[in-house]
C-alpha cells in the first residue's frame, strides 16, 4: 500500500515515521526540497522513550513541489491551516480521484474546503492527542507523549481504511476509527482554544498552564467561556490530559509566534469567536486572546517591513 503523509513538520514526521514502522511504502512531502534531501540522506531519527530510531527502510522524501499524479491509496494531510489553501490547489490541479485523504490537522473549516475541492476522494478527518516535538534538524521527531489518533468519516457512506489502521496499529502507533469524529474535533478545538493562545501568550511550554496557579485559573475561565458555545459535554479533564500529555511541548501557535510565521488563530480562536456570534453569547476572554495573537502578528510583520 502506497501511503503520502503531506507536511514535514512534527506531527507529518511523526506519522510517516510510524507508517513506515508498519511497512507501508511511505512517501513524505515537505514544504522545501533541503528537508526532503536531509530525510533521504539520513532518514527520520525517531526518539521515542529511552529509544533512538532510524527510519530509512520504506520512507523516502520530496518536495510538495514534485507532487506529479502519484497513485496513493492514502493521503494523510498534515499541514497547518496556513498552509492548506496551497496544498489542495496542488492536489486539486493534479487531478486526483479515487484516494482515501485523511486530515490530521488543527482547528475547523478544513474539511469544507478539502470537500470544495476534492470532492472526486474518500475524506476524513481525524483527531490525534500523540504528542510530537521537531527538531531545528528537520530529520528528527520526539513521540513526547502516547495519545491516540481517531480516523472518521465525513459522509457517512464512507468505508473505513480498515488495513491501513491496522497497519499503524502494528507498526506501535495507536490509532481507531470513530463515526462520531465531530464530537471529537469539537472537543479538540476547545483543547485548542485553551492551550494554544494562552502558552503563546505567557511564552510557555504546555505544562506550565499546570504548574503555575495563575496560568492554571486563567486556562479554567477560557474554558468555562468556550464551553458556553460548545453543543456537546466538555469536560475540564480533557483539557488537563492533553497538558499531561504535552508537557514539555511548546504549542504549535507559540512556535508560529517565535518563528514569525502567521498563526492558525482564525481556524481556532476566530471560529470559536464565529461560534459565539451565531448563539448571540459574549466572549470576551476568547476575543482578548484572539486580538492579541493577531496583534503579535502584526507587530512581527511590520518589523520586517521597515
Amino acid at each position: 500500500m502506497k501511503i503520502a503523509v503531506i507536511g514535514g513538520g512534527s506531527v507529518g514526521m511523526l506519522i510517516a515515521s510510524y507508517c513506515a514502522i508498519g511497512k507501508l511504502d511511505t512517501t513524505v512531502y515537505t514544504k522545501s526540497k533541503d528537508q526532503a534531501n536531509r530525510i533521504n540522506e539520513k532518514g527520520i531519527t525517531l526518539h521515542k522513550s529511552n529509544q533512538n530510531m532510524v527510519i530509512k527502510e520504506k520512507l523516502q522524501a520530496k518536495s510538495i513541489e514534485e507532487w506529479g499524479h502519484p497513485a496513493y491509496k492514502i493521503i494523510v494531510i498534515a499541514v497547518k491551516q496556513t498552509q492548506l489553501d496551497d496544498v489542495l490547489q496542488v492536489l486539486k490541479k493534479s487531478g486526483l480521484s479515487g484516494s482515501s485523504i485523511i486530515f490530521a490537522m488543527n482547528g475547523m473549516g478544513h474539511m469544507e474546503k478539502a470537500n470544495r475541492d476534492l470532492s472526486a476522494c474518500s475524506l476524513y478527518p481525524s483527531v490525534i492527542t500523540h504528542g510530537a516535538m521537531r527538531s531545528n534538524t528537520g530529520v528528527e521527531v520526539k513521540h513526547t507523549g502516547v495519545g491516540m489518533w481517531v480516523i472518521g468519516p465525513w459522509t457517512s457512506f464512507q468505508k473505513k481504511p480498515e488495513r491501513f489502521i491496522e497497519k499503524m496499529v502494528k507498526g506501535g502507533f495507536l490509532t481507531t476509527y470513530e463515526e462520531n469524529i465531530q464530537t471529537l474535533q469539537m472537543e479538540k478545538l476547545v483543547v485548542n482554544g485553551v492551550i494554544n493562545p494562552l502558552t503563546a501568550m505567557y511564552n510557555v511550554k504546555n505544562g506550565a498552564l499546570l504548574e503555575i496557579d495563575e496560568y492554571y485559573h486563567n486556562a479554567q475561565l477560557v474554558f468555562d467561556e468556550i464551553k458556553s458555545v460548545i453543543d456537546i459535554p466538555v469536560y475540564w479533564e480533557v483539557v488537563e490530559q492533553v497538558l499531561l500529555n504535552t508537557y514539555e511541548n511548546h504549542s504549535s501557535m507559540l512556535q508560529d509566534i517565535k518563528n514569525e510565521r502567521k498563526t492558525e488563530a482564525e481556524s481556532i480562536t476566530g471560529y470559536l469567536l464565529t461560534l459565539g456570534e451565531k448563539k448571540e453569547l459574549p466572549m470576551p476572554l476568547v476575543a482578548f486572546l484572539h486580538q492579541s495573537i493577531k496583534g503579535m502578528e502584526r507587530r512581527w510583520r511590520e518589523c520586517l517591513e521597515t
